[in-house]
């Protein structure tokens, strides 16, 4: 920061001029990089990644039996040979109304516990 030492009011009338001045050169910078910033367009991997579409597995009844479905298909993935009239009432409940999970792992597993 400089400090001036004005003498007169002519030279205090350019010592606030030459301040908005350089005021001014320094705003119209600060705004041109964030405008720059804010047009930056993300990598073709960012973009990607912000429409990967989650895919979530429902574990459901399908024609008395148990069926894997995907959030991609409207058709069953897999129909496993378990009926679902051999399981306790809570369990035959869960499967009608459809148990969600987020992963082909976890559906597995579930699916596994009724087989045991």
């Amino acid at each position: 920061m400089y400090i001036f030492i004005v003498s007169d009011e002519n030279n205090l009338m350019n010592h606030y001029i030459l301040t908005i001045i350089i005021s001014l050169i320094s705003l119209t910078s600060i705004f041109s990089n964030s405008i720059k910033l804010l047009s930056h367009t993300p990598t073709s991997s960012v973009k990607e990644e912000a429409t990967e579409k989650i895919i979530t597995y429902t574990i459901t009844e399908f024609n008395g039996r148990i069926a894997l479905f995907t959030s991609e298909n409207t058709k069953p993935v897999k129909v496993y040979d378990i009926f679902i009239s051999t399981l306790p009432p809570t369990d035959i409940k869960a499967l009608r109304e459809g148990i969600t999970v987020y992963s082909e792992k976890e559906a597995l597993k579930l699916i596994e516990e009724y087989t045991s």
